[in-house]
Order: structure tokens, then sequence, then C-alpha cells
């Protein structure tokens, strides 16, 4: 039950556009903070970047299996993207290029999110373990004993 006003509701339950593009099934999505770009991660090793109201903007090719999730950093100026190649990729959207590779992890990385604060990175994976990662991609800590 939404507990906005009517309006705000209603808004909400429009939609303002299909991002069509990806070649195989999309597994994860995020807004930039500002609301202005949106990425998708999909099986088909590509992330996508369009503008908040749908428009294609690029796709970002660096991985070498499915992409699993992707996030922004709280100031827009970073993305991650979580591969089942078993790393993360960290892009900056100035000017869509990687800046860090994150891992590896010994199976594939299925979500990778920044801190609040946007200077740390953490991944999960199928390895069991989770990792923490300074932006500049040097290791923090190393998570074990899941399962």
């Amino acid at each position: 039950m939404c507990r906005l006003t009517k309006s705000v509701c209603s808004s909400f339950a429009k939609m303002m556009a299909s991002l069509v593009g990806h070649e195989s099934p999309v597994y994860g999505v995020a807004f930039s903070p500002d609301g202005h770009l949106v990425a998708t991660a999909s099986h088909d090793k590509v992330v996508k970047v369009w503008s908040g109201r749908g428009e294609f903007v690029r796709d970002l090719r660096g991985h070498k299996d499915w992409v699993w999730s992707v996030d922004f950093c709280c100031d827009g100026t970073l993305l991650i993207s979580a591969g089942g190649d078993n790393r993360a990729l960290l892009w900056s959207t100035r000017d869509w290029t990687i800046k860090a590779t994150l891992g590896p992890h010994s199976a594939p990385v299925v979500d990778a999110k920044f801190s609040r604060q946007g200077g740390l990175v953490a991944t999960a994976s199928f390895d069991n373990c989770a990792r923490v990662f300074k932006v500049s991609g040097e290791l923090v800590h190393k998570l074990e004993g899941f399962g």
C-alpha cells in the first residue's frame, strides 16, 4: 500500500520507459544518485548505461561472463559491476574507463555495493566469502566462513 500522496503514487505507477537492448536476461539495475543515469547488468556480459529518461547512453564491455549486479557510488562518479568472471569492475562515469579490478574471487561475484561514503566496495561471491576493497582496488578485509 502506498502511503505517499495520491499524486506521487500515480506518478510512480506510470512506466516512464522500457530499457530495451540487452540480448539476454537482465539481473541487476541501479539509478545514479542524481537520477540522471540508470545502469543495467545482464547475462550478455554487458553493462548498459541509460539516461534517466530511458535513452541509451553506452555499453560497458569488460566482463568475460555474466554481469550480476551494478551500483553507483554516493556522488555518482563511479559505477561497480559484479561479474561471473570472478571479479568486480570499477568504472569511472566521467570517461567510462575501468579504474580498478576487484578480486579475483574463486567463483562468480554476484553482488557489489559501495559504502555510504563511497570509499569502500563490498563484494559477495559464490566462493562463500565477501571481500571489502578500497576504491583503489586494495583488499581491506576478506570475510570467510559463510557456508
